[in-house]
């Protein structure tokens, strides 16, 4: 697969999951025509602003295009969005050519950055057939669980890790309950409560 497709792919993928989040995404980042994206794709610089449903929140999504980042100007990024653009609220996503380093990974969890290597963003595992639905579980769900199963502590349950790609694609909170939710081949309808940790 050739950059542009790489790029192209990841692109949706990051619209699929703002709007999964609870963002409104603009039609200005949906409907782009293949032209419009090569030239975007040629210049090097493309970047998402969408705002939360719910609250005043916004998100920025950026595709750094350097192959090998280094960790100054990682963190020069990240303090111009927020100088510039984005309030002390406001989350930021960067889509990096290359898995990151441990480095820039500190970098990032210290500025509450999510990051994302473009390879891990080619399709939407939201949308596999073999991958449940997951939720996070209301409050009274999890305290319907801890009375049903006479738990005394919701880290009791089984684990999910906050690595994990669902948990990643949704940015679900640690010390939350995931609700997995199976429908077998027989139609059988199965849930599944995970403690993310």
């Amino acid at each position: 697969m050739n950059h542009f497709e790489c790029f192209k792919n990841a692109r949706k993928v990051i619209i699929e999951m703002l709007s999964d989040r609870g963002f409104t995404v603009n039609d200005e980042y949906k409907d782009i025509d293949e032209e419009t994206l090569k030239y975007i794709y040629f210049i090097k610089s493309y970047d998402i602003v969408c705002k939360k449903n719910t609250d005043n929140s916004q998100i920025y999504v950026k595709f750094i295009y350097i192959n090998k980042i280094k960790p100054s100007v990682l963190k020069e990024y990240i303090t111009a969005l927020y100088k510039d653009i984005l309030n002390n609220d406001d989350k930021i996503i960067l889509i990096l050519q290359e898995k990151p380093t441990n480095t820039i990974l500190k970098i990032a969890e210290q500025h509450d950055c999510e990051l994302f290597d473009i390879n891990n963003l080619q399709i939407n595992i939201t949308k596999h057939r073999l991958v449940p639905a997951h939720t996070l579980a209301s409050d009274e769900e999890v305290a319907d669980i801890m009375d049903k199963y006479n738990l005394r502590a919701i880290q009791q349950l089984p684990i999910l890790l906050k690595s994990d790609p669902i948990v990643r694609y949704y940015n679900y909170p640690s010390n939350k309950v995931c609700k997995i939710t199976r429908i077998s081949e027989t139609a059988v309808e199965s849930v599944f409560y995970r403690y993310i940790r």
